[in-house]
């Protein structure tokens, strides 16, 4: 898909032009920094939506933010934290924390004030929680491995649970929004088509998992189709023995979040992003950065960092793609996240050794409003889980690893700067 165009592989809708104000701010630049920092093209899309072209990211005069610690999950050790554990903040400032087998609350200032669900396959019951969404209405939907999702009330009383959402064998399905009436925003996280005899592709050849952004209704019923874009590069290779299709290295994929009614998806092959107000596309955010193959070192590293992650199943997956082709260049987007005020949150791809991802912060309007780092914390095996979970009031949650290999969640307060990066 073309990083400037919607191209033949995203269908979007007609939408209602943004105010004759907001395309003037964007004309005369939303920061400081000489013209060619400034957003160039303002313009529509074949379909009408807003888009807003920035000529080079990595070149952005934004306001460099920084970030001071509020509390850590570090000091509660009963908790067992996964390297999936997913984390949202409510609108009172609790922060939900998916656990084993639960969800933790903690309060405002850190301090944990009760649990939700326990182990089970009942009502309010769960098998390994790993999805965490606030609804458009502020009540809370957890997915867990057995694929089932159940919303929550404010109270924590258990609203409805879905045992699993219709979808081919082959794919697995994600959550990323619940609107205010209750219907869901769906995409596929990932499809594994040797299930359910889909077929396979040439083998050493390169595909793209399908993408789609969908509908479902309240009650778990697939309905309408808003988009769909190129998702996870695979290759067909062989697997001790079996044809398999792996994720590439520094595969290409779709990356996208959501926070109640607003959606933000798109692939991280450039920065093209449309968000979604309900199911309206209200703005594409693009960018023509360009990116390079990954140099033979950093090759090197992340086939490192493959078989540290696992030393099991490492080794076997790095033996199986060697023999597909190497990718054509680098992602340039590694995550995206959006924060309570709709504000869209980019961040960079980073390879297994680079300790910081830098992230961008447009409004939901594509002006820039700043940029900061974080630390990294990057999935050597599939791309587009980012460590910054989510963002709610000037306060930010991200996972991360302890010095003992346990994983927490650190909030952290954003402390906003006048001055633009040079």
């Amino acid at each position: 898909m073309s990083p400037s165009a919607p191209g033949p592989d995203v269908t979007l809708v007609h939408r209602p032009p943004q105010s004759a104000l907001t395309l003037v701010l964007l004309l005369a630049g939303a920061c400081s920094g000489g013209a060619s920092n400034r957003v160039s093209t303002i313009g529509r899309d074949s379909a009408g939506v807003p888009t807003v072209r920035i000529p080079d990211l990595r070149s952005l005069a934004a306001p460099v933010w920084r970030t001071d610690a509020a509390y850590s999950t570090e000091h509660e050790d009963s908790l067992g934290l996964g390297v999936n554990a997913q984390a949202a903040f409510t609108p009172n400032s609790e922060l939900l924390v998916t656990g084993p087998d639960e969800i933790f609350r903690f309060d405002s200032s850190g301090h944990l004030m009760g649990r939700i669900g326990r182990a089970g396959d009942g009502p309010g019951e769960f098998r390994s929680p790993f999805q965490l969404l606030l609804g458009a209405d502020n009540t809370v939907l957890v997915g867990d491995r057995a694929g089932r999702l159940t919303r929550f009330g404010n109270s924590g009383e258990v609203i409805r649970v879905i045992p699993r959402l219709p979808a081919p064998a082959a794919v697995e399905l994600d959550p990323i929004g619940v609107l205010a009436d209750g219907r869901l925003l769906v995409t596929y996280w990932q499809q594994r088509p040797n299930r359910g005899g889909h077929p396979g592709i040439a083998a050493g050849g390169i595909e793209r998992d399908s993408a789609p952004l969908m509908v479902y209704t309240a009650t778990g019923s697939a309905n309408t189709r808003l988009g769909l874009w190129r998702g996870l590069e695979r290759a067909q290779v062989q697997l001790e023995g079996e044809p398999s299709r792996l994720p590439l290295l520094f595969a290409r994929s779709t990356v996208y979040d959501g926070r109640g009614a607003r959606t933000v998806i798109g692939p991280s092959d450039s920065m093209d992003f449309s968000v979604y107000a309900d199911t309206i596309v209200i703005l594409r955010l693009t960018s023509p950065l360009r990116v390079d193959p990954p140099p033979a070192q950093t090759v090197d590293d992340q086939e490192h960092a493959i078989v540290e992650a696992d030393p099991g199943v490492g080794p076997v997956y790095l033996r199986a793609i060697r023999s597909a082709p190497a990718v054509a260049s680098l992602p340039a987007v590694g995550g995206v996240r959006l924060d309570d005020q709709g504000n869209i949150w980019v961040g960079a791809y980073t390879t297994a050794r680079e300790a910081t991802r830098h992230w961008w912060i447009f409004s939901d309007h594509g002006v820039p409003l700043g940029q900061l780092d974080l630390p990294a914390l990057n999935d050597p095996f599939l791309p587009g889980r980012v460590e910054l979970l989510d963002v709610f009031n000037d306060r930010l949650a991200i996972l991360r690893m302890t010095e003992r290999g346990e994983a927490v969640v650190e909030v952290r307060t954003i402390r906003r700067s006048p001055v633009s990066a040079p």
